[in-house]
């Protein structure tokens, strides 16, 4: 499965037949072993650690910044293999506990393989405007691969327990449409195939890991039910 994580495109990488990266003196390295990466969500109380770009710089707000090559999307169209429903530690509180949806897509532009983990406002924009739309694509395509959907920083105004207002912005989502040759539905359908089994079953993550490390983990099984997996996110403020 490795071997179709990087799909040839114009933009993105190719790999070669034995699934080596294919950039001149890259061949032999397998593109299992690029790290996984975590695609956050950045805003103004986003850690300065935590937006550094590749070039040093600072990471603008209201972007989707990728943490494994330091470069950010003001604008990210994706497609998801496996969305799990999470409990994660509050950032303010770590005796509270947050819901999260734990989120495995793919970059339709890049056709890279990443996470995200959604909560807060952006979870509820997610679930509202996204969920209904995957559900009734799932059932009548048989894959929510078939669904594209944009994610986009939206704001919002909320009125403070002091009474006054306040607008933030946040992680937003909607649906697109866009045409899927018949050849790279199957290729999503066998990544899906392993990245629910991952999603699913994992038992942590570091997010210094790579491609194949993260496989490995999913197909380990944890649990029979979801119920009895204890999840370690880094969750990703909404």
């Amino acid at each position: 499965m490795t071997k179709d994580l990087v799909k040839k495109q114009e933009t993105g990488l190719t790999t070669t037949d034995n699934g080596g990266i294919g950039i001149s003196g890259l061949e032999n390295v397998p593109v299992s072993d690029l790290p996984l990466p975590f695609y956050k969500f950045v805003g103004p109380m986003t850690k300065p650690e935590d937006r550094i770009l590749a070039d040093g710089s600072d990471c603008p707000n209201n972007v989707f910044l990728n943490n494994a090559t330091k470069e950010f999307y003001k604008e990210l169209k994706l497609r998801v293999l496996a969305l799990a429903h999470r409990e994660a530690p509050n950032f303010n509180d770590e005796t509270k506990m947050d819901q999260v949806y734990a989120l495995v897509g793919v970059n339709e532009d890049t056709q890279e393989i990443f996470m995200m983990s959604l909560r807060s406002t952006a979870l509820f924009d997610f679930r509202n405007q996204v969920l209904p739309q995957l559900v009734k694509t799932g059932k009548a395509t048989g894959g929510i691969y078939n669904l594209l959907i944009v994610a986009e920083a939206k704001s919002r105004t909320a009125t403070l327990p002091n009474g006054k207002s306040v607008t933030y912005s946040y992680a937003g989502f909607r649906t697109d449409t866009a045409e899927i040759t018949k050849e790279y539905r199957k290729e999503l359908e066998a990544m899906q195939a392993s990245w629910k089994d991952y999603l699913l079953k994992k038992d942590g993550l570091e997010e210094s890991e790579t491609i194949a490390k993260a496989e490995a983990k999913g197909k380990e099984k944890v649990s029979d039910t979801l119920d009895d997996i204890e999840v370690n996110f880094d969750d990703l403020p909404a």
